[in-house]
């Protein structure tokens, strides 16, 4: 996690490339990593059980960038907000109706809600002006069938 030459591993789930041309990696077992290509750095962010302003968890399935700049995560334990000015990250404690915590999409509509989804179904809620630590997302809302998550999500966010 200390070399800032490389990757942590080698399971890269998800790339994102921000709008200052920062990689973000997330991977299956070592958090979050990001490459500077300016100073051709890596950085790396792994989840800790006494570090609070650490990642949710280790696997890293989607990552987005809002309107605003603030990278958003999704991983097996729930939904992150990264803060780049200080290198911490938010956790929202998030519940599914069918109880599950895993974030497989995350994108956003032209009103700035991000709509998120877990294995079998996508939620919308203006999370960036949540107050708590923790969302409660219904169990009946936009359920769509698993493979077609990602796909339903893009259309629906074009329509808006």
């Amino acid at each position: 996690p200390s070399d800032t030459s490389s990757i942590a591993g080698n399971g890269a789930v998800t790339l994102h490339m921000d709008k200052r041309g920062v990689l973000w990696i997330g991977t299956n077992q070592f958090g979050l990593d990001s490459f500077d290509p300016r100073t051709e750095k890596f950085s790396h962010w792994r989840h800790s059980e006494t570090d609070t302003n650490s990642p949710a968890g280790n696997w890293i399935g989607t990552i987005h960038e809002d309107i605003v700049g603030n990278i958003w995560l999704g991983s097996e334990q729930g939904l992150d907000k990264f803060g780049k000015t200080t290198g911490t990250v938010k956790r929202f404690g998030i519940s599914f109706g069918s109880g599950s915590k895993s974030i497989t999409v995350i994108t956003e509509d032209a009103r700035g809600y991000l709509w998120i989804s877990d294995y079998e179904g996508a939620f919308t809620n203006s999370i960036k002006e949540a107050n708590s630590s923790h969302i409660t997302l219904p169990e009946t809302a936009y359920r769509v069938s698993n493979f077609r998550v990602r796909a339903t999500l893009d259309k629906m966010v074009r329509l808006l």
